[in-house]
């Protein structure tokens, strides 16, 4: 054998080994899988159709922003900070387009209401927003006359902005802490703050209404008092849901049919723009079971029926349909003539109706070209005595009604002089 008939024949079985073990351990950690048939359901909504709604919150700032203001806010968990830049709009505005670049979220900002307007954007899921907050940067005092011997250390400092319901200041004088919150009106709340100046530290503290400045004077000579920067922290801007989270629901119409249906009579319904008309079958319940798989065949609904009443569903949650009225229209009642009409004698003609009339019921007829048509009204004795009433409107004519034969009777008032009923 030459060398290179050994090595050929070599590594064709090593090639031919190697293909069966792998198809060996393929077939130990890869078996077939088969997978059984899932049981089917169905279920019943019962609720009327409700459309997903996008949820709205409304933030409103209580004043115009001012130089050292800062706003901060949290949507869907992510913390946001928007320093004062220019103007009090500018300001909401950038601080609106932070809000509007988080997932799940848009926001709108109303210039004049000074009010956000955040948003989800998915119909249905709902968003999370913190009380909107502006913290005032530290006012740095100025102190107008330095502590020295025998001399009285004198500071001042002016509150720019209006004071609001939730606004707090603070600040340390002489090395105690001093918190003072919103009370009626700014200068209530100031000249409050003054006084905790005085009781418990070692300046007297005055507030001047005009100027909008605390005037701080140590109460000893000689002695200074440390004073740290006045910070105010507005809080109380919550968060109003104007528009709540809404999962879908899916719509429910009932049909009820008022009455029996009889072998002359055809259903006429429209479903979102389909007309469908179902002739009388059989029976009653044949009848109505043929209606019901027509409108279970459309593709937006599905129908069920159970005695004289027809279920039908939305087949999407949150996706509503039209549904109109149902009608029932009948055969044409003939009239019959009870006295040909002949010269000099007054035709006379009946309109014998083979049943009693129930709601829904409508009598159309034409005499002498004269469209009368009356809905049932009351009752079938009133009903009929209103289209009698009708055609004796009607110029040489009269009728009665024969309320045991259910009959019309119509009378030409001239003889000689025919007319006609439809």
């Amino acid at each position: 054998m030459s060398i290179a008939s050994f090595f050929s024949s070599h590594i064709t079985r090593k090639r031919l080994s190697t293909v069966t073990l792998i198809v060996f351990i393929g077939n130990i950690f890869s078996p077939i899988l088969a997978y059984a048939a899932l049981p089917s359901f169905s279920s019943v909504l019962t609720t009327p159709n409700t459309v997903p709604v996008a949820e709205v919150v409304e933030l409103t700032l209580p004043r115009d922003l001012v130089a050292g203001d800062a706003l901060s806010v949290t949507v869907n968990g992510s913390p946001m900070t928007q320093n004062f830049v220019t103007s009090s709009t500018l300001t909401a505005q950038l601080l609106n387009l932070q809000m509007t670049s988080v997932a799940g979220a848009s926001s709108v900002y109303d210039t004049i209401l000074k009010k956000f307007t955040v948003s989800s954007t998915v119909a249905g899921t709902p968003i999370t927003v913190s009380n909107l907050t502006i913290v005032r940067s530290p006012i740095i005092p100025n102190t107008t006359i330095n502590n020295i011997v025998a001399v009285a250390q004198q500071s001042e400092v002016t509150i720019s902005q209006t004071l609001f319901v939730g606004d707090v200041i603070q600040c340390t004088i002489g090395g105690v802490a001093i918190t003072q919150a919103f009370n009626t009106d700014t200068d209530t709340t100031l000249g409050l703050l003054a006084g905790q100046i005085t009781t418990l530290t070692s300046a007297n503290g005055s507030y001047d209404t005009i100027t909008k400045k605390i005037s701080m004077t140590a109460k000893v000579a000689g002695t200074a008092f440390s004073l740290s920067n006045f910070v105010t922290t507005s809080g109380g801007i919550s968060v109003v849901v104007t528009t709540p989270n809404v999962p879908p629901v899916a719509q429910i119409n009932t049909i009820d049919i008022p009455r029996a249906i009889y072998s002359d009579e055809t259903l006429h319904i429209t479903i979102d723009g389909t007309t469908i008309n179902q002739a009388f079958d059989t029976d009653y319940t044949t009848t109505l079971a043929g209606l019901t798989a027509q409108i279970d065949a459309l593709a937006t609904v599905s129908a069920g029926v159970v005695g004289s009443q027809i279920t039908v569903t939305a087949a999407v949650p949150g996706t509503p349909f039209v549904i109109g009225n149902l009608t029932i229209t009948g055969g044409t009642i003939n009239s019959a003539h009870v006295v040909a009409n002949r010269v000099a004698v007054a035709q006379i003609d009946a309109i014998v109706f083979p049943r009693d009339l129930v709601p829904g019921d409508t009598i159309d007829t034409t005499i002498n070209g004269n469209a009368i048509q009356q809905a049932y009204t009351v009752s079938s004795n009133a009903t009929l005595t209103a289209v009698s009433n009708a055609i004796n409107l009607l110029p040489n004519l009269t009728s009665f009604v024969n309320f045991g034969l259910r009959t019309i009777v119509i009378s030409s008032t001239v003889p000689g002089t025919p007319f006609t009923v439809g």
